[in-house]
């Protein structure tokens, strides 16, 4: 870090010369200090309030550039800022808000499906329609999968319990997958039986025919979703291709109202008049100063010169 010579510098202006004021003093990288208001107490000055105006929409814009990948770039010509920033801020915030949401449904309704594929792919050793399997009126499947070791001791322990049965249709080194029915007059007492001994069930999707059948079910419902998906992405990248200017030319605008913004609430106000103190650099002084004097109704003065560390 070094040590740059700054100069005190004190603006008086009127209301109606502010905006061209701190318009000089944000160019010539004026760091603005509270002033000591001693005397301008008696002249009943007072500190100007408020929350920052242009935070939330320069919050809002700065979320839709992460997800639209944008990098916002300096325009080459200054706008104005329109009267209704805050409505266009939010009317596009919101529409990425909406791409954001309606994405992000279809991509977990993917991986739904998929981790469903997943799921039934272990039951394909059934030769039984799973949906009706799952809808019998008098009998309830358990689809799931136990230890190896464990399935062994259930079934040696309840050997001749008719209602103590399990059909495997997958199995791994340490698993067994499969299913196991249970009277619904019955089924406490079977789960209880199941459960100690590890038989952890599994949800499957719901859909008519064997294992295999509903995996090319949830294969064609995988390939609309990946259409789907094709199409939201293809409808973002034309809304945000076709908002990126206005939104960047915003954006920097917004910026500079909010930098403005926080020199004045460093500032004195009284009626229609501000004082506004803080430090100017000496690379900056001479070219400030004289457009602050060519400004109507803006008073400069300086003092003292200070040495201060920038990075």
């Amino acid at each position: 870090m070094k040590k740059e010579k700054f100069k005190k510098v004190r603006v008086l202006c009127r209301e109606d010369s502010l905006r061209d004021v701190l318009a000089a003093l944000l160019s010539g990288n004026f760091k603005s200090e509270v002033p000591a208001a001693k005397n301008e107490a008696a002249l009943d000055f007072r500190r100007v309030e408020g929350d920052d105006p242009y935070e939330k929409p320069i919050k809002r814009l700065s979320s839709v550039a992460k997800y639209a990948g944008w990098k916002y770039t300096l325009p080459e010509k200054k706008q104005d800022l329109p009267q209704d920033f805050d409505s266009k801020t939010e009317e596009i915030y919101n529409k990425y808000k909406k791409f954001k949401r309606d994405k992000q449904l279809l991509i977990e309704q993917k991986e739904e499906c998929e981790e469903g594929k997943k799921r039934i792919r272990l039951f394909s050793g059934l030769p039984v329609d799973i949906q009706a399997l799952t809808e019998c009126e008098f009998v309830k499947a358990r689809f799931g999968h136990m230890p190896k070791d464990c399935l062994k001791r259930l079934l040696e322990i309840h050997k001749d319990d008719p209602y103590i049965e399990f059909f495997k249709s997958y199995e791994s080194e340490t698993d067994c997958w499969g299913i196991y029915l249970v009277p619904r007059s019955d089924f406490e007492r079977v789960d209880s039986v199941f459960a100690s001994m590890l038989f952890e069930p599994i949800n499957i999707p719901s859909a008519s025919g064997e294992a295999e059948k509903v995996e090319e079910q949830i294969d064609k419902n995988i390939e609309i979703l990946n259409r789907q998906i094709l199409e939201a992405e293809a409808l973002e990248e034309y809304y945000f291709k076709l908002h990126f200017e206005f939104c960047n030319s915003l954006y920097h605008t917004l910026v500079n109202e909010s930098e403005k913004f926080e020199i004045l609430k460093s500032g004195l106000l009284n009626n229609n008049s501000y004082i506004l103190c803080g430090l100017l650099p000496f690379s900056t002084k001479d070219e400030t100063e004289q457009r602050l004097k060519e400004i109507d109704g803006a008073f400069y003065t300086e003092s003292e010169t200070v040495k201060i560390k920038v990075s």
